[in-house]
């Protein structure tokens, strides 16, 4: 999309318009959360089972290892016979995470080694793909709460007209995230950081 992400907001005879761009890029961006959703839980079921990460890292398990993914499941969830494919298995709250993974992991480890900032930035792009999602009063607010770090705005300020998700994700980086050259996009930064936190907790 970057092509599209240039110039004016008029069309001028280009086949995607730069407002649809930036909706395609928001679109993406949601399937990056839910892909960091995923991958969260599925390496919790499999630490839970006693696997260990392509480095040989495994935490250390309080209570045993679960015979298989089956079984996990249902201990996680604290149902029997949860069925995965039915019912949601959330794993969005990062202080929910942490929380179980002290029950089950000495220290929660390695969810636990993510810090305050990193909880932020999840927080965050959470609240973007909310807004990507839904327009409610309530996700509207959380994504103006979380929009206007990524500008260096104070908390009640406004945002500039049109900011929606779909912008700040195509905004180049001037806050919260390291400064590169050349420029990155917020979306380009997200990206990375997910990755990195990704190797974090599966080295």
């Amino acid at each position: 999309m970057e092509p599209y992400l240039i110039g004016s907001y008029v069309p001028r005879n280009t086949p995607v318009h730069r407002k649809q761009a930036e909706r395609i890029v928001a679109l993406a961006f949601m399937s990056i959360v839910a892909a960091w959703e995923e991958f969260v839980i599925g390496s919790f079921l499999r630490y839970l089972c006693g696997v260990k990460s392509p480095a040989n890292y495994g935490p250390t398990l309080r209570l045993g290892s679960c015979v298989d993914l089956s079984h996990a499941t249902d201990l996680l969830s604290g149902q029997s016979d949860f069925d995965i494919e039915k019912n949601f298995l959330s794993m969005t709250s990062w202080e929910k995470v942490v929380g179980s993974a002290k029950i089950y992991f000495s220290g929660g480890a390695p969810y636990s080694s993510l810090n305050h900032i990193d909880v932020l930035n999840l927080q965050r792009a959470v609240a973007i793909r909310n807004r990507v999602a839904h327009k409610s009063r309530k996700c509207v607010s959380q994504f103006l709460s979380a929009a206007r770090p990524h500008f260096g705005l104070q908390p009640n300020a406004s945002l500039a007209q049109g900011a929606d998700p779909g912008r700040l994700l195509t905004t180049h980086v001037t806050h919260l995230f390291p400064i590169s050259n050349p420029p990155q996009r917020y979306y380009e930064a997200y990206s990375t950081w997910f990755r990195e936190k990704a190797n974090v907790l599966v080295p």
